[in-house]
């Protein structure tokens, strides 16, 4: 039965073989290339503020190895997430800020790079932080 189901879709594949996209073509090199899905919170950040190196490097990396770190720095012994308030509203507006990072970074991706307003991406990170330790607060038990 197996060899039947393999010998199906080898057949298949065959005859009609699935395509990714159009031709690669070494004489047409694009206008534009868009940062792949999960490098767009960086092209957010980038289209944000000017300097590349701190911005592109460095701030991702530090971004990288706080979360690395965090089990550690995270030592506690209970299992419940709100016996953790402080590593959960991290975790929750990291979550939320990377969420909202990548979907701003999908809505301006083309030729003319749409600048992001400094203003909009600090006060999103306020803002999640806000919300997230206002949730925590009412979700925990008194």
């Amino acid at each position: 039965m197996i060899i039947g189901i393999f010998a199906v879709l080898f057949i298949a594949t065959g005859l009609s073989p699935a395509e990714l996209g159009p031709k690669f073509d070494i004489a047409a090199t694009p206008e534009f290339m868009p940062p792949e899905w999960y490098f767009l919170w960086v092209y957010t950040l980038l289209r944000t503020w000017s300097p590349v190196i701190y911005v592109g490097v460095i701030i991702p990396g530090v971004f990288v190895i706080l979360m690395m770190l965090a089990p550690w720095v995270d030592t506690g012994r209970r299992p419940k997430i709100t016996d953790r308030p402080l590593m959960a509203v991290i975790g929750i507006s990291s979550i939320t800020y990377f969420i909202y990072l990548t979907l701003r970074g999908a809505s301006g991706v083309g030729p003319p790079a749409q600048q992001v307003p400094p203003y909009e991406v600090v006060g999103v990170l306020i803002g999640t932080v806000i919300a997230s330790t206002a949730v925590f607060k009412l979700i925990t038990p008194i």
